[in-house]
């Protein structure tokens, strides 16, 4: 727009007209903004209504939304109760004795571990399934167990995931008190027939958006002792009724 030589009054009047013949694109253009303000605002409700769906932890199985979900059996082929007391086994005799507790080093706390002889059966456990009014432990579903004894420890015998081994970079399972993601496993059941399982940690039923460093339950020898830890071959064992 030429303003050379125009008074105030026709550059006034010239920039009006100019406003005028855009007044229609202004108000067109304000229109599509606001129609898609409100399609994004549609879609932002959309989206938070619809269900999340997370990735379990790979070692979890369970499914909430399953009728039923199988019962652990002893060796007598009856489920394992809320409770009730059970000697835990090495499904194979060459794999050592039954599960017990270990002094590993002459202080506390003890250790979750097997006998290093052939005692008559060790020690037994009660298992506590995480749901609350379950008096069954089910396959995949998370539970704590405790060993049904006392130590000078003066301390529950809850098993837990504890420290890591510097040598081997296995994680040991300690007693404890129940209270914290580390007191809770699940148990899966082997593919080799008959009531054989191993014995997972992973608390997924806890918090099934959490991602655990999940392991299976096995063997790891010390100094003449055997002690329970993660992060290597699982062990296989089966639930004796005390």
């Amino acid at each position: 727009m030429d303003t050379c030589g125009k008074t105030d009054v026709e550059f006034q009047s010239e920039v009006l007209d100019i406003l005028a013949r855009h007044e229609t694109k202004f108000e067109q253009i304000n229109a599509t903004l606001q129609m898609i303000l409100t399609d994004l605002q549609d879609l932002r409700i959309h989206l938070v209504q619809q269900p999340v769906e997370h990735d379990l932890n790979s070692f979890y199985k369970g499914d909430s939304s399953q009728v039923h979900i199988m019962a652990v059996l002893d060796t007598s082929g009856q489920p394992l109760e809320s409770g009730v007391e059970y000697y835990i086994n090495p499904a194979i005799s060459d794999n050592g004795h039954h599960f017990s507790l270990v002094d590993r080093n002459n202080s506390c706390p003890f250790y979750a571990g097997q006998d290093n002889v052939s005692r008559p059966k060790g020690y037994p456990v009660t298992l506590a399934p995480f749901e609350e009014g379950e008096n069954v432990v089910r396959e995949t579903k998370n539970f704590n167990v405790t060993f049904s004894a006392f130590t000078i420890c003066v301390q529950s015998t809850a098993w837990k995931v504890g420290e890591q081994d510097p040598e081997t970079k296995r994680r040991l399972i300690i007693t404890g008190v129940v209270g914290s993601y580390s007191n809770y496993f699940f148990i899966s059941k082997e593919q080799v027939g008959g009531n054989v399982y191993r014995i997972v940690w992973c608390p997924a039923e806890l918090c099934p958006t959490c991602r655990f460093a999940c392991g299976n339950v096995g063997a790891l020898a010390e100094n003449g002792k055997k002690l329970l830890a993660l992060d290597g071959s699982a062990l296989s064992v089966v639930f004796e009724k005390a």
